[in-house]
Protein backbone atom coordinates (compact mmCIF):
# COMPACT_ATOMS: atom_id res chain seq x y z
CA UNK A 1 0.00 0.00 0.00
CA UNK A 2 2.61 2.68 0.86
CA UNK A 3 4.49 1.66 -2.28
CA UNK A 4 1.48 2.41 -4.53
CA UNK A 5 1.13 5.68 -2.55
CA UNK A 6 4.23 6.49 -2.96
CA UNK A 7 4.70 5.61 -6.50
CA UNK A 8 1.10 7.71 -7.55
CA UNK A 9 2.68 10.79 -5.15
CA UNK A 10 5.57 10.41 -7.64
CA UNK A 11 3.67 10.24 -11.12
CA UNK A 12 1.99 13.18 -9.39
CA UNK A 13 5.30 15.06 -9.25
CA UNK A 14 6.36 14.19 -12.39
CA UNK A 15 3.44 15.46 -14.04
CA UNK A 16 3.00 18.75 -11.86
CA UNK A 17 6.97 19.44 -12.80
CA UNK A 18 5.89 18.41 -16.60
CA UNK A 19 3.23 21.01 -16.87
CA UNK A 20 5.32 23.94 -15.71
CA UNK A 21 7.85 23.04 -17.96
CA UNK A 22 5.39 22.72 -20.54
CA UNK A 23 3.50 26.22 -19.47
CA UNK A 24 7.10 27.81 -19.35
CA UNK A 25 7.54 26.85 -23.24
CA UNK A 26 4.28 28.25 -24.02
CA UNK A 27 5.22 31.50 -22.57
CA UNK A 28 8.11 31.55 -23.89
CA UNK A 29 6.88 30.83 -27.64
CA UNK A 30 4.21 33.46 -27.01
CA UNK A 31 6.54 36.07 -25.96
CA UNK A 32 8.66 35.25 -29.40
CA UNK A 33 5.12 35.60 -31.30
CA UNK A 34 4.36 38.73 -29.51
CA UNK A 35 8.02 39.62 -30.94
CA UNK A 36 7.26 38.81 -33.99
CA UNK A 37 4.11 40.14 -34.87
CA UNK A 38 5.39 44.04 -33.59
CA UNK A 39 8.60 43.42 -36.54
CA UNK A 40 5.76 42.29 -38.81
CA UNK A 41 3.70 45.32 -37.74
CA UNK A 42 6.85 47.77 -38.51
CA UNK A 43 7.81 45.93 -41.48
CA UNK A 44 4.38 46.98 -43.03
CA UNK A 45 3.91 50.11 -41.95
CA UNK A 46 7.68 50.92 -43.17
CA UNK A 47 6.66 49.53 -47.05
CA UNK A 48 3.51 50.96 -46.77
CA UNK A 49 5.20 54.02 -46.44
CA UNK A 50 7.13 53.92 -50.08
CA UNK A 51 4.64 51.74 -51.40
CA UNK A 52 3.09 54.79 -54.09
CA UNK A 53 6.68 55.63 -55.43
CA UNK A 54 6.90 51.69 -55.69
CA UNK A 55 3.59 51.21 -57.50
CA UNK A 56 4.15 54.90 -59.50
CA UNK A 57 7.09 53.62 -61.11
CA UNK A 58 5.74 50.32 -61.82
CA UNK A 59 2.61 52.51 -63.57
CA UNK A 60 5.22 54.32 -65.32
CA UNK A 61 7.33 51.84 -66.39
CA UNK A 62 4.71 49.79 -67.80
CA UNK A 63 1.90 52.27 -68.96
CA UNK A 64 -0.84 50.44 -70.95
CA UNK A 65 0.46 47.26 -70.94
CA UNK A 66 0.09 47.25 -66.94
CA UNK A 67 -3.01 45.19 -68.15
CA UNK A 68 -0.74 42.40 -69.69
CA UNK A 69 0.11 41.46 -66.22
CA UNK A 70 -1.87 38.66 -64.24
CA UNK A 71 -5.52 40.17 -63.17
CA UNK A 72 -4.55 38.86 -59.83
CA UNK A 73 -1.24 41.27 -59.93
CA UNK A 74 -3.33 44.37 -61.16
CA UNK A 75 -5.85 43.63 -58.24
CA UNK A 76 -3.05 43.54 -55.81
CA UNK A 77 -1.72 46.59 -57.09
CA UNK A 78 -5.12 48.64 -56.64
CA UNK A 79 -5.63 47.52 -52.93
CA UNK A 80 -1.87 47.73 -52.11
CA UNK A 81 -2.62 51.27 -53.41
CA UNK A 82 -5.41 51.84 -51.56
CA UNK A 83 -4.03 50.35 -48.17
CA UNK A 84 -0.79 53.08 -48.91
CA UNK A 85 -3.22 56.12 -49.25
CA UNK A 86 -4.26 55.68 -45.94
CA UNK A 87 -2.33 56.72 -42.70
CA UNK A 88 0.02 53.49 -41.62
CA UNK A 89 -0.59 53.99 -38.21
CA UNK A 90 -4.04 53.79 -38.03
CA UNK A 91 -4.50 50.64 -40.29
CA UNK A 92 -5.23 47.54 -37.96
CA UNK A 93 -3.60 44.54 -37.85
CA UNK A 94 -5.43 42.60 -40.66
CA UNK A 95 -4.81 45.49 -42.99
CA UNK A 96 -0.92 45.72 -42.28
CA UNK A 97 -1.27 41.92 -43.02
CA UNK A 98 -2.98 42.49 -45.69
CA UNK A 99 -0.48 44.65 -47.00
CA UNK A 100 2.40 41.95 -46.77
CA UNK A 101 0.16 39.45 -48.39
CA UNK A 102 -0.50 41.43 -51.60
CA UNK A 103 3.58 42.35 -51.79
CA UNK A 104 3.80 38.36 -51.93
CA UNK A 105 1.25 38.05 -54.06
CA UNK A 106 2.95 40.81 -56.60
CA UNK A 107 6.98 39.28 -55.99
CA UNK A 108 4.61 35.58 -57.35
CA UNK A 109 3.44 36.87 -59.67
CA UNK A 110 6.77 38.17 -61.21
CA UNK A 111 8.94 35.89 -60.60
CA UNK A 112 6.56 33.63 -62.32
CA UNK A 113 6.41 35.83 -65.49
CA UNK A 114 10.12 35.79 -65.63
CA UNK A 115 10.34 31.88 -64.96
CA UNK A 116 8.04 31.53 -68.13
CA UNK A 117 10.38 33.65 -69.78
CA UNK A 118 13.74 32.54 -68.88
CA UNK A 119 12.95 28.88 -67.39
CA UNK A 120 9.60 27.76 -67.73
CA UNK A 121 11.15 23.91 -67.25
CA UNK A 122 11.29 25.02 -63.60
CA UNK A 123 7.77 25.51 -63.40
CA UNK A 124 6.82 22.14 -62.72
CA UNK A 125 9.23 21.85 -59.79
CA UNK A 126 7.65 24.66 -58.00
CA UNK A 127 3.95 23.90 -57.21
CA UNK A 128 3.75 27.58 -55.07
CA UNK A 129 4.40 29.76 -57.37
Amino acid sequence: MKKAMLCVMLVCMLYMVGCVAMRQGMIDVSREEMKNAETAREVARNYLSVTAIQIGMIKGNLGERINELPKSAVDAIDELSALAALDPNSLTDEQLGTSLGLRLRLLGTVVRAALEIYAPDILKYLILI
